[in-house]
């Protein structure tokens, strides 16, 4: 792989994670809160998780996502993004986003688990 080409990847990378760390920690706290038992689940797993369900850790998860949505998206522009490489980047954001959602909705205790919330 040339110099060209891993510019071209780590843009494209850099966007697709901005996407996923902007849109992530909302996908999170609707997981969280939209099943009373799976809250109430949640919250009473160990460190990390049990901070998911007060204010200070979603602000905690939420201010450093969007603190890495900026970084990389700041990354990706200055990087020379193109079309080519701001759809590839988008369709890898959107691409993680999917497998999160697939594996919040059939099994949320694979995400849980996945999370490291499961004792």
């Amino acid at each position: 792989m040339g110099a060209a080409q891993t510019r071209a990847f780590l843009t494209a990378a850099a966007l697709g994670l901005a996407l996923y760390a902007a849109v992530g920690p909302l996908l999170l706290a609707a997981w969280t809160r939209t099943d009373y038992v799976r809250f109430v689940w949640i919250v009473s797993q160990g460190a990390s998780c049990s901070s998911m369900g007060g204010g200070p850790g979603m602000l905690w998860v939420l201010g450093t996502s969007w603190l890495v949505a900026i970084a990389a998206t700041a990354h990706a522009v200055t990087s020379g993004l193109t079309v080519r490489r701001a759809t590839a980047g988008l369709g890898l954001g959107l691409a993680f986003i999917g497998a999160t959602v697939l594996a919040m909705v059939p099994a949320p205790a694979l995400l849980a688990f996945a999370l490291g919330c499961v004792l």
